[in-house]
């Protein structure tokens, strides 16, 4: 079985292939290798859904990029729709912001940081 670069093991699904052998029709079940964008796809879902881990008061980047600008601190309140943070990601600047009011009970970027797709960027507490 292939390997990815990472040293995983790809993720496979069963199909159910027909076959004709000396004139007799078969059924067999296959194994084939998942496509690529499958894993991404997957991975977005659990984000949408808010298993990221973190919870649902969650903020995470939704790219890979560079942190800009932070808009927040630390203990600070804010609104729906309030800036969090800009992060840079292919010349292109893209806010970041609150889901819903709360306290800023966590911030995991500072200015300059990279970030990846996932990544936790800070967790919102209700007021």
């Amino acid at each position: 079985m292939a390997v990815t670069p990472d040293g995983a093991r790809p993720m496979t699904r069963g199909e159910v292939v027909e076959v004709e052998v000396d004139g007799r029709k078969h059924e067999i079940r296959v194994h084939v290798p998942e496509p690529p964008w499958t894993e991404l796809a997957r991975r977005r879902r659990g984000r949408s859904a808010g298993l990221t881990g973190a919870g649902e008061g969650a903020i995470v980047s939704p790219m890979q990029g560079t942190v800009l600008r932070v808009g927040v601190s630390e203990g600070d309140s804010v609104e729906a729709g309030t800036v969090i943070c800009v992060l840079e990601a292919m010349k292109m600047e893209n806010e970041i912001v609150a889901h819903r009011s709360g306290v800023v009970a966590v911030l995991s970027v500072v200015q300059g940081q990279q970030v990846v797709s996932g990544e936790p960027i800070c967790l919102l507490r209700a007021r």
